[in-house]
């Protein structure tokens, strides 16, 4: 094999877009049945036929918005828990920091441990979206490696075995150690299409 054809000078890229729309509907597979879109209807997010499209990501741009809802109204939620919680202690009593009481909570509620592994996975996969806007691989890194248990959990295979190997060669590959200290390399991760000027 020639030196210019070895594999530490190469860093194949899986296509943005595709992760993003398999991540969208590893979510969607994981909140089916469990009346979140119906929530999304009853809050006015989307009539009831597109709340049930978020389920499969069919509209990618649409169906960002609805994870951006959920995670700001699970966050509010829980800190007006935490804040009740706070509230009916004793004097006495000393308060639980708020990551302690979420450990807590989880371990006594599966209906709140459900609720806060769906956070976790919505804001994995803002990550993901965070990433390639800013042009921050190792964000996108970072955000690959959330995402992978997901997509096995899930049964996503294909992308669970290729996203598996493609996070491999980001770990081990000179370029990805450059790509992550170059600003110049970081630029170039990503593309963001310049918008077009308005018309007169």
């Amino acid at each position: 094999m020639l030196p210019e054809n070895e594999e530490d000078k190469f860093l194949a890229m899986m296509g943005g877009l595709h992760i993003e729309m398999a991540s969208l509907k590893m979510l969607g597979k994981w909140l089916t049945s469990c009346g979140w879109s119906e929530i999304m209807y009853s809050a006015g997010v989307a009539t009831q036929g597109i709340a049930e499209s978020f389920l499969t990501a069919s509209h990618v741009t649409r169906t960002r918005r609805p994870p951006k809802v959920t995670v700001a109204s699970l966050h509010i939620l829980k800190k007006k828990a935490y804040s009740a919680y706070k509230d009916k202690l004793e004097e006495t009593e000393q308060s639980l920091t708020f990551e302690d009481w979420e450990n807590t909570m989880e371990k006594k509620s599966p209906h709140f441990l459900f609720w806060g592994l769906v956070l976790h996975l919505e804001l994995a996969c803002l990550r993901l979206v965070r990433a390639f806007r800013e042009a921050n691989f190792a964000l996108y890194v970072d955000a690959i490696r959330q995402i992978l248990p997901w997509l096995f959990a899930m049964d996503h295979t294909n992308y669970a075995r290729w996203l598996a190997v493609h996070y491999r060669d980001m770990q081990v590959s000179p370029l990805s150690t450059q790509m992550r200290t170059s600003i110049s390399a970081m630029v170039h991760f990503s593309y963001t299409r310049p918008t077009e000027p308005s018309p007169p």
